[in-house]
């Protein structure tokens, strides 16, 4: 997801269509990566990690079935 979402960043700053400040940008992805390194989010993203894959697994089971 941040992949893509950096990807469209990149496509409406190239055609003029925002103008991004990669300064504050470089800022915010500093403070995420100290929250990271203390533990703060890594948590909150690994609640779910279960779920999402038994879903996966469930998927391709039924893509296979198909």
């Amino acid at each position: 997801m941040a992949g893509l979402a950096f990807v469209a960043l990149q496509y409406l700053a190239y055609t003029g269509t925002i103008q991004v400040n990669y300064d504050r940008l470089l800022i915010i992805a500093k403070q995420l990566a100290e929250r990271l390194a203390k533990g703060w989010l890594l948590p909150a993203l690994m609640a779910n990690v279960p779920f999402a894959g038994s879903f996966a697994v469930g998927f391709a089971l039924g893509l296979q079935r198909g």
